[in-house]
């Protein structure tokens, strides 16, 4: 999996759950605010440790 898919769908991942949070809490928009702070950190962190040896530089 090239390293864009693979920070798209971690990205994806964390949207859904800071969605899911922000709908519990009653407040949408905080949920996509932590939602993306989720995503990026998981499209940041995750493909870099998944073992990726292409040069691709982080997103």
């Amino acid at each position: 999996m090239k390293r864009g898919e693979s920070a798209g769908a971690w990205f994806a991942i964390g949207m859904g759950i800071g969605t899911a949070v922000g709908v519990a809490v009653g407040n949408l928009a905080l949920g996509l605010g932590i939602g993306m702070a989720i995503g990026a950190g998981l499209a940041y962190t995750v493909p870099r440790n998944a073992g990726n040896d292409d040069d691709q530089p982080p997103a």
